[in-house]
């Protein structure tokens, strides 16, 4: 269902509501004062626009409000570059720019917010090419759908790849592969519950213009509620064929029958900025003794903290060397020497450093140190000259830190 903005006329207040097209407004009430009286419809504008030029007064031109229509100009270069074959794509990174009327929610709702898209270009006549083989390995893999039948109960659907397909759900082997390999980005990549994760589709009325079939990426949080990371979007020929009928440049491409014809274009776009905010969310985590982000092992900023139990005694020197040893081998690495060993355990589990390695006394007597779990804060003992190894099966194996014991 679309959202809704309403400005309540007795105590100003703003609020959005998802409801159907076809709801009266007479049955909305002002969920502060309870009123049912709203300002008349008013029409924005929601691209920047500016003057561009030194005696323009006029607005004559927008900021992007997305990073879309770059690629689709730059399509017949692009094209030319991929050697004349279908499907290709291209990835675009940048800021993004929305004339929202009430940004809200943190960095849910902005004027100003980096997008991340991928833009499949492809015939759609034979959109199975090369993604059917793609598609093969993944092919019982199930994806979570709130479909629109099931909207009023939020009932999710889990449908394996082959299902969908063989339903006609997910309409052909490259879009559903896109679907699959999203959702298993999030959950496997970025640490996402499977539980939290869902494919909303989208109905008349709230799809985009362009789109013949949509689905968000949505995930679930308790502040929240469900909040779209990705819009997975079919655009088929609508963009190109709106290039071609402005610029008067002929974009179709010839098949291997030598047809004539537009390709299609399929496009996941991620707000970047709102994915690592719930990144942050989704790690979050506090008990009675501390505070610690329970980060993916390999996303974390810092992979490995050093410590020398105490400033004295020959321990600082061989942390330090510890700590140089491990920079060598390609680790992000902090070292540490202020304040008790209790603090800088905490200053690191704040900020997700899944790893800690102290060098105590018993270090200075049969060259071992410990190296401490951040989500379990559990400790083993190893030999300095193994750490490489255990701390990368640690880090990039999973391995937990009990199998780590000498």
């Amino acid at each position: 269902m679309p959202i809704y903005e309403y400005e309540c006329v007795k105590c100003g207040l703003r609020f959005e509501l998802r409801r159907s097209i076809s709801d009266s407004d007479s049955e909305i009430k002002c969920p502060k004062c309870g009123a049912l009286n709203w300002t008349d419809i008013k029409k924005f504008n929601l691209m920047f626009t500016i003057s561009v030029g030194a005696e323009t007064d006029e607005p004559n031109a927008a900021l992007r409000p997305e990073t879309t229509q770059g690629s689709v100009v730059e399509f017949r270069k692009s094209y030319m570059v991929m050697r004349g074959k279908l499907p290709f794509i291209l990835g675009q990174v940048g800021r993004v720019f929305r004339n929202e009327i009430s940004p809200r929610r943190a960095l849910i709702r902005m004027r100003e917010f980096q997008q991340l898209e991928i833009h499949v270009f492809f015939d759609p006549d034979n959109p199975d090419e090369i993604y059917k083989e793609k598609l093969e390995p993944y092919m019982d893999y199930k994806i979570r759908f709130l479909r629109k039948e099931d909207r009023e109960t939020g009932k999710i659907v889990e449908m394996t790849a082959r299902e969908g397909l063989e339903s006609g759900y997910t309409i052909n082997h490259l879009i559903t592969y896109w679907l699959v390999l999203y959702q298993k980005f999030f959950n496997e990549a970025l640490g996402f519950p499977l539980e939290r994760l869902r494919y909303r589709e989208l109905i008349e009325g709230e799809k985009a213009h362009y789109a013949l079939a949509h689905w968000d990426l949505e995930v679930y949080t308790e502040d929240l509620g469900w909040v779209e990371l990705v819009n997975n979007a079919y655009r088929t020929d609508y963009d190109l064929s709106g290039h071609m009928k402005v610029s008067g440049n002929d974009l179709r491409v010839s098949g291997s029958d030598g047809k004539k014809f537009l390709p299609h274009l399929y496009e996941p776009s991620i707000g970047l900025d709102r994915v690592l905010f719930h990144e942050l969310m989704l790690a979050y985590r506090k008990d009675e003794e501390r505070v610690w982000l329970q980060l993916p092992r390999h996303l974390a900023p810092i992979e490995v903290a050093v410590f020398p139990l105490m400033k004295k005694g020959g321990m600082p020197e061989k942390a330090k060397e510890i700590y140089l040893n491990l920079l060598k081998e390609g680790f992000i690495v902090f070292y540490d020497e202020s304040g008790t060993i209790g603090r800088r355990y905490r200053r690191m589990d704040e900020v997700g450093t899944p790893l800690c390695i102290t060098v105590d006394y018993q270090t200075l007597e049969d060259d071992t140190v410990t190296m401490r779990d951040r989500d379990t804060m559990k400790q083993v003992r190893v030999r300095s000259s193994d750490l490489p190894s255990k701390i990368r099966k640690f880090l990039y194996e999973g391995v937990s830190i009990g199998d780590l014991r000498d």
